[in-house]
């Protein structure tokens, strides 16, 4: 009887090690999905910028998106994002490069 009870918990549990798994890497394949289109939009940010495509670059931009400049109040609005940054980016001859850094 107790040599069954342990058959049958162990094969519990190894079933339950088998779905757990199968979650972590569904979980895992959205975490790269996510990342990867992150990326994309970071690259498409900064290949915008340096072409000195405005309007491409506030494409990328939500009409209520929030733009949160250091030691400046936020900026809050696709428009009034435009306003701030437009004298900026016309004039700037730099080159602009984003990176991620994975946190863990």
């Amino acid at each position: 009887m107790a040599k069954r009870f342990l058959l049958q918990f162990a094969v519990c549990i190894f079933a339950g090690m088998i779905v757990l798994a199968g979650c972590s890497l569904n979980e895992e394949a959205k975490l790269d999905t996510a990342t990867a289109a992150i990326n994309d939009i970071w690259t498409e940010y900064s290949s915008s910028l340096n072409a000195g495509d405005i309007d491409r670059w506030l494409s990328l931009w939500t009409d209520n998106g929030v733009q949160m400049p250091p030691n400046e109040p936020a900026v809050i609005g696709k428009n009034q994002i435009l306003v701030r940054n437009k004298a900026v980016l016309t004039s700037s001859a730099s080159t602009w490069e984003l990176r991620t850094k994975k946190w863990v």
